[in-house]
């Protein structure tokens, strides 16, 4: 027979709720969801994610397609359930109609297009290329004030930089240059003939042109740019979906530039990483677990620790950042392994008792002893066991739980019929 007293940090529940642990009333947080199955990462998303819809700016960096087709039937069902924000919109690339240079300013598309190391100077070669690309965004600046409404409401579009850079300098001069008042054309014609300007500029930009020209943009001409972009979407308010394949680390790289401007502008926004493997890409790996920027909110979706944090340090960024990280069933010790150390051990005082009966002489009545042993062990507070026996329940944890939270059976929106659990 043996008793133990435990006092582990450790709360736990039989049932609980998506809803009542994400409520659409409840202010900003960021929010992480991992292991179990993509079905249930998904559905913690879009609870999550509704509860920003029509109040800030929402961006969906993914790698999912089926998320992003669960994102575009938001609008209605928020509508269904009479809570849809007026004007609210999930705008998804599936046509290819992304204008990747529109709503940044002059020195975001500079650092985008012809970026220099961090912390420090561009070379002189670099300074003349940079020093042709910013002719190139004065002549469509000037172009922009002369003519808003072909440009809409930024002067910079990948489409016109396009056709600009492609231009021998005697056409663009002729064609472009001729136009413009000679005060403007005269500053920029010393820049704009220097031997070779051109070749380097369009070989410094081709690169972007044709990533972005394969997965999000296609070349339309100046008046049939799409004035869709990130900053775009989140000044409106509305909710832009880009799938990244392959987490492809120059693609991440290249939208770090439009989240930079939004943070600059203190624009209010939800940025979200949807089962991207962040680690191949410091610079956005450093969005979700060391950004400091104000009015940002973060969502996680991720199927381990491993594809986020790839290392101490960033693992308990993870655990001090994120206010509500949902870990469903792990496969394995080893996905289980960061969730459980990163809550501790507990010391466990276990007392066995032992019973004996002795018989000194077959005539004489048996006499009884026994005695008692106490025992000191450690335990982790959350074992990996544990983490791999959920099925339908949760593990909650984060900056909102002091003590985290177990729960057995973890109801997702709809009811029973999803109750999610694993094989």
């Amino acid at each position: 027979m043996a008793t133990s007293r435990c006092t582990r940090r450790l709360q736990t529940r039989l049932t609980g709720s998506l809803q009542q642990e994400l409520p659409m009333t409840m202010g900003g947080s960021n929010f992480a969801a991992f292991c179990g199955t993509q079905d249930q990462r998904r559905q913690t998303l879009l609870q999550a994610v509704s509860r920003y819809c029509g109040r800030c700016g929402i961006v969906v960096l993914h790698d999912d397609p089926q998320l992003e087709t669960m994102l575009s039937a938001l609008p209605q069902q928020l509508a269904a359930a009479g809570g849809a924000p007026q004007n609210f919109q999930v705008h998804t690339l599936q046509r290819k109609n992304y204008d990747p240079l529109y709503g940044l300013d002059e020195d975001a598309v500079v650092n985008l297009l012809l970026p220099c190391e961090e912390n420090t100077y561009p070379s002189a070669e670099l300074q003349q290329v940079r020093a042709g690309l910013m002719a190139y965004l004065s002549i469509m600046q000037y172009r922009f004030r002369q003519s808003p409404q072909m440009f809409g409401a930024y002067p910079f579009n990948l489409d016109l930089l396009m056709q600009l850079i492609q231009m021998p300098f005697m056409q663009l001069d002729s064609d472009v240059l001729s136009y413009l008042p000679a005060s403007v054309a005269g500053g920029l014609r010393p820049v704009l003939s220097r031997p070779g300007m051109q070749q380097n500029v369009h070989a410094a930009v081709l690169p972007y042109a044709t990533a972005m020209a394969k997965y999000y943009w296609t070349p339309s001409g100046v008046q049939g740019h799409s004035r869709l972009s990130i900053v775009q979407a989140v000044q409106a308010r509305q909710m832009i979906c880009l799938r990244i394949p392959g987490s492809r680390q120059d693609i991440m790289n290249w939208l770090c530039a439009e989240l930079q401007m939004l943070a600059d502008r203190g624009l209010p926004f939800l940025l979200v990483s949807g089962e991207l493997q962040l680690t191949r890409c410091r610079r956005m790996q450093s969005w979700f677990l060391h950004h400091s920027g104000t009015n940002q909110y973060l969502g996680l979706l991720a199927p381990s620790m491993d594809s986020v944090a790839g290392s101490a340090e960033d693992v308990s960024a993870v655990f001090s950042r994120y206010d509500q990280i949902f870990v469903y069933r792990c496969s394995s010790t080893a996905q289980a392994a960061p969730f459980s150390h990163n809550y501790g051990e507990y010391e466990r005082r276990q007392t066995e008792r032992s019973r004996q009966t002795y018989l000194p002489f077959p005539w004489l009545l048996p006499t009884f002893g026994g005695g008692r042993q106490v025992r000191h062990t450690t335990e982790p507070n959350i074992r990996a066991e544990e983490l791999m026996d959920l099925r339908s329940g949760v593990f909650l944890c984060g900056a909102r739980y002091p003590i985290p939270v177990l729960i057995r059976r973890f109801q997702l929106p709809g009811g029973d019929r999803n109750v999610l659990s694993l094989p």
